[in-house]
């Protein structure tokens, strides 16, 4: 297979996780910061949980799992952890117990938490580009208010920057990446880059803004790596992405902590 020919096959498929790597890194981040690294974890899986009542309901199964995403999101910056908490818990086993009837909706369901990337076209992969481009954007524009509600709520509010609406915004940023990236790279995908490049990078650097430009890296190095190593021994390349992520951002919390 040429080059060309392999771009032409796969080359959407690692566009779109390389894009939603991205994506996901940025809310993520914040959210570590904020201290709602529970919320970030669970939110996924409530958004496959209104992928599989859509499914239940004859809708498609992303119709839902967006909107159950950005809920979840928006309700994880206001609720007490054990609500969220719940959520995390319940969320792998519910969607299963859902479709238990049909065999199209297991597969669905079968095929969000697994994810089949390289079957996208480039359809499939924009999204996960343009949302990639939008929070790339957000960050930047928002840095100083958004940065001021995840650290110091008290104190964005007494210099008038509105943390709770801040910290709602970052909540539907976050549903609509998770929503939005659950079709493309799967549950294991989603998670693992909304969890794992925000811990490695608020470890190493010292400040937020820092860390925000640091956690996408981290995400991109860990699907860099991924490309050659899931070719090469033919491996589904999310999980692997996924585990060479979590190494690099291993790798760079301890060297943080010597530091």
């Amino acid at each position: 297979m040429t080059i060309a020919e392999w771009w032409a096959w796969f080359g959407p498929g690692w566009v779109a996780l390389a894009a939603a790597s991205v994506a996901l890194a940025l809310p993520g981040t914040l959210w570590w910061a904020a201290g709602r690294g529970l919320a970030a974890a669970a939110v996924p899986q409530a958004a496959l949980v209104g992928a599989a009542i859509g499914l239940l309901l004859g809708y498609s199964r992303d119709q839902l799992a967006l909107p159950a995403a950005v809920a979840a999101a928006v309700a994880g910056v206001v609720v007490p952890s054990a609500g969220v908490a719940a959520v995390l818990t319940v969320g792998l086993a519910l969607p299963v117990l859902l479709v238990s009837g049909s065999p199209h909706g297991m597969n669905e369901v079968t095929d969000l938490t697994l994810s089949r990337v390289l079957g996208l076209g480039w359809t499939g992969a924009w999204p996960s580009v343009g949302l990639a481009v939008i929070g790339m954007l957000l960050a930047w524009w928002g840095r100083r208010p958004l940065r001021a509600a995840v650290l110091d709520g008290a104190w964005a509010a007494s210099a008038g920057l509105h943390p709770a609406w801040w910290s709602r915004l970052l909540g539907l940023w976050g549903g609509v990446a998770i929503g939005a990236a659950l079709p493309a790279i799967g549950l294991i995908g989603v998670i693992g880059f909304l969890v794992l490049p925000g811990l490695g990078a608020l470890r190493w650097c010292r400040t937020l803004g820092a860390a925000l430009v640091l956690a996408p890296v981290i995400a991109l190095l860990g699907v860099t790596l991924a490309l050659p190593t899931a070719h090469a021994a033919d491996l589904p390349p999310v999980p692997v992405a996924v585990i060479l992520t979590a190494l690099a951002a291993g790798v760079i919390a301890l060297a943080g902590r010597r530091r």
